[in-house]
């Protein structure tokens, strides 16, 4: 029992010793600092480096079918971004000269936005560029690139088209659709 009150005791004087709190900050002359503590050096900490992730762009290759090419992107990525690096890729002369890599997808091609709706992605283009593709192969595989490429980001497993806002309908390996397109539409030439 002698325990138990020394134990009360001795939680109860610990509680009362507590640090005062002040209702408002308190500026502190400092000349009644400890030395050392009043110097205004800064110190600054070094930048953190973006984390990345890679994402695989596709595009054709020389048997007509879709290779893919690695690129970084600092996190956190957009489905947007993905779109315009793919476009970009056309002009990327590592790519054409060196790895006799083409894209189907014109580099004129605008990109007015990309929208989630739930596992679907819904990627709104331009008039210019993709839209003035007349011939049908080039058009498949144009269609084929964006669709493997955005399929490869996470939670995505369709890609639907739009021109100006306006559905359109897409070339498949099967009959063309304005319904979402998924890379079994696309199986000859994965």
């Amino acid at each position: 029992m002698r325990r138990i009150i020394t134990l009360v005791l001795g939680a109860a004087l610990a509680a009362s010793c507590g640090v005062p709190v002040d209702s408002e900050p308190i500026a502190l002359d400092t000349e009644s600092l400890p030395p050392g503590l009043s110097s205004t050096t800064t110190t600054t900490l070094p930048e953190e480096e973006p984390t990345g992730i890679e994402i695989a762009l596709f595009l054709i290759g020389e048997d007509g079918r879709l290779d893919a090419v690695d690129r970084s992107f600092a996190t956190p990525v957009t489905s947007q971004a993905v779109v315009e690096a793919l476009i970009a890729a056309a002009d990327e002369p590592e790519l054409v000269e060196q790895q006799q890599l083409v894209s189907a997808i014109p580099s004129t091609t605008t990109v007015l936005g990309v929208e989630r709706m739930e596992n679907i992605l819904v990627v709104n283009l331009g008039e210019e560029g993709f839209a003035e593709i007349t011939e049908p192969e080039q058009r498949l595989r144009a269609v084929a690139q964006f669709v493997y490429t955005l399929t490869g980001l996470e939670s995505v497993d369709a890609i639907l088209f739009e021109i100006a806002g306006e559905r359109r309908q897409v070339p498949t390996d099967g009959d063309p659709t304005e319904e979402p397109v998924d890379r079994e539409d696309f199986r000859t030439l994965g």
